[in-house]
């Protein structure tokens, strides 16, 4: 599997253009409370916590996945010099 391969397999465009969404809506979001010296309510924070939770399982998802595949691999080759 290509380098380019890998990277699309654990971080689809899909979901990195989501990240980059959360990343925007967020530094904003940051920068208008800087701005305006505003306190952050519990709504708001509730939200983002919303916004990032498919962020966090798409992450277990795949990882587990992952390490799923390294173990059959690990199983599949020799351990050493035969």
């Amino acid at each position: 599997m290509s380098s380019e391969d890998q990277q699309l397999f654990l971080l689809p465009i899909t979901i990195a253009g989501y990240i980059a969404g959360f990343l925007v809506v967020a530094g904003l979001y940051g920068y208008t409370l800087i701005a305006t010296k505003k306190q952050v309510s519990r709504h708001e924070l509730i939200f983002f916590l919303e916004f990032a939770l498919p962020i966090v399982l798409w992450f277990c998802f795949r990882g587990v996945q992952v390490i799923r595949s390294v173990h059959h691999y690990n199983s599949r080759v020799p351990d050493g010099p035969s």
